[in-house]
């Protein structure tokens, strides 16, 4: 079966809408609306967990779950011809789905700074507001790079919540576990910023900018969940047994 593409429709419209709307709010506020604020800002704040929690996991989770509902079940096997077939279309389906929700996480912010009329990006200038906050300046960064950060950060967290979800088809059939794992993780991380679970690693904010060893700890992190969450995957598939 293939999952109804109106499905995948209104959830990127919710995130895409939702996130619009978050921003624009903003928008009508002090620094947003000030000229110290440039459209690099704008993806920075684009990309915090808050903002992640509220608009992006829902449409990540859910999109996975029509797709691994639609496709369960023995018959499934069948038509993949095998179990390691089966968790590749599933993986690549994850791959994509993934890549479109992070595409309009950060072309959102991009259109509306544009609109705003925002510069590109000022962190080279002591008046800007990257350099108020951070006391620093960082004259070499350029707009596409954060917004090829920022797109890698969020396709990553994309693909980790993602496979939390395949992870309960795998493990049991029942996808709400993998659901209520990936909400449960944003809730405590929104609610007690302190905690770092797996937003607060795998991130681009003002930190990964200023410092080297940030960068590192944020890719490594990235990276260890991606591996651990796919190993994990393939280990439940070598044991699954479809009725």
């Amino acid at each position: 079966m293939r999952v109804k593409p109106w499905l995948l429709m209104a959830l990127m419209l919710f995130e895409g809408f939702g996130l619009a709307a978050y921003l624009l709010l903003l928008g009508e506020q002090s620094p947003v609306n000030l000229s110290v604020f440039c459209s690099a800002d704008v993806q920075v704040i684009a990309s915090g967990k808050n903002v992640y929690s509220l608009f992006l996991v829902g449409t990540v989770l859910f999109g996975t779950a029509f797709f691994a509902g639609e496709n369960s079940g023995g018959m499934s096997v069948v038509l993949w011809q095998s179990k390691r077939r089966l968790l590749e279309r599933q993986g690549m389906f994850c791959a994509v789905w993934s890549l479109l929700v992070a595409a309009i996480a950060v072309l959102v912010p991009l259109i509306l700074a544009d609109t705003w009329g925002k510069t590109e990006i000022n962190w080279g200038s002591s008046s800007s507001y990257f350099a108020i906050i951070n006391h620093a300046v960082l004259p070499k960064v350029q707009l596409w790079e954060v917004v090829l950060v920022n797109f890698l950060t969020q396709w990553a967290r994309n693909m980790i919540f993602s496979a939390m979800v395949l992870l309960s088809y795998w493990w049991n059939g029942n996808l709400l576990y993998g659901i209520l794992a990936a909400t449960g993780i944003c809730f405590v991380e929104m609610k007690m910023p302190q905690i770092g679970m797996l937003l607060g690693l795998v991130k681009a904010d003002y930190e990964f900018w200023l410092s080297d060893v940030k960068k590192l700890f944020a890719v490594a992190a990235g990276i260890g969940w991606l591996c651990v969450t796919g190993g994990a995957l393939y280990y439940l598939q070598k044991g699954k047994e479809f009725i």
